[in-house]
C-alpha cells in the first residue's frame, strides 16, 4: 500500500518538470497578508506627557542634614495620600 495514499498527501513534482513550471499560477498563501507598516523610531513613537496634565505641583525635597533631594509632583489636597516611588535610579 503507497504510504502517501493513506496520508491524504501527494508527492511534490521533480525540479525541472512542467508541473513545477506551472505552480506559479497558483494564489500564494501570502496574498492577502496587509503591507507592514513602515519602522518608525522611538521618538515618532511616543513623545512625553506633560507633568501638569495630571498633577498641580512639582517640587523639590532636600532631606534635612543631606544632600539627597527629591523631585516630586503633587495633586489634589483632600482624601488618601497615595505615594509612588519610582525606583528607576531617581529618573523619574
Amino acid at each position: 500500500m503507497d504510504s502517501s495514499a493513506s496520508s491524504g498527501l501527494t508527492s511534490l513534482p521533480e525540479e525541472g518538470s512542467e508541473e513545477t513550471h506551472n505552480s506559479h499560477n497558483l494564489p500564494s498563501a501570502f496574498s492577502s497578508v496587509p503591507a507592514r507598516p513602515p519602522i518608525r523610531t522611538s521618538s515618532q513613537k511616543y513623545s512625553p506627557s506633560n507633568w501638569s496634565d495630571y498633577f498641580d505641583q512639582e517640587d523639590d525635597i532636600q532631606i534635612p542634614d543631606s544632600n539627597d533631594v527629591f523631585h516630586v509632583y503633587m495633586a489634589g489636597t483632600e482624601g488618601p495620600v497615595i505615594f509612588c516611588l519610582h525606583g528607576g535610579g531617581y529618573s523619574g
